[in-house]
C-alpha cells in the first residue's frame, strides 16, 4: 500500500469505518498492523476526528456518504 493510502486507512479506522482492509484490497491482520503504526502519529499532530455518523457496511456506503458530505461542505451545511 502506498504511504496516503495507509493514512487514509487510519483516518476512516479513527471515524469509525470498520472495512478498510476490504476497500484497499489487504489483509485484516495487515491492516491493523499498518493503522496501528499511523494512529499514534495522526494523534501527535492535532488529528482527532469524530466518528462518522453513518452506518457504512460496505464501499458503495462509503461512497454515497462521501458524495452527500462533499455536495453539503460545497452548500456549506453539515453532515451531522
Amino acid at each position: 500500500m502506498t504511504t496516503e493510502n495507509v493514512i487514509w486507512a487510519a483516518v476512516l479506522d479513527q471515524r469509525g469505518l470498520s472495512r478498510t482492509a476490504y476497500l484497499f484490497r489487504v489483509g485484516e491482520n495487515q491492516m491493523r498492523a499498518l493503522i496501528k503504526q499511523v494512529r499514534p502519529h495522526l494523534e501527535d499532530l492535532g488529528h482527532h476526528p469524530e466518528p462518522i455518523p453513518a452506518r457504512l457496511i460496505d464501499p458503495s456506503n462509503l461512497a454515497n456518504y462521501a458524495m452527500h458530505a462533499t455536495a453539503a461542505h460545497r452548500e456549506g451545511k453539515s453532515t451531522h
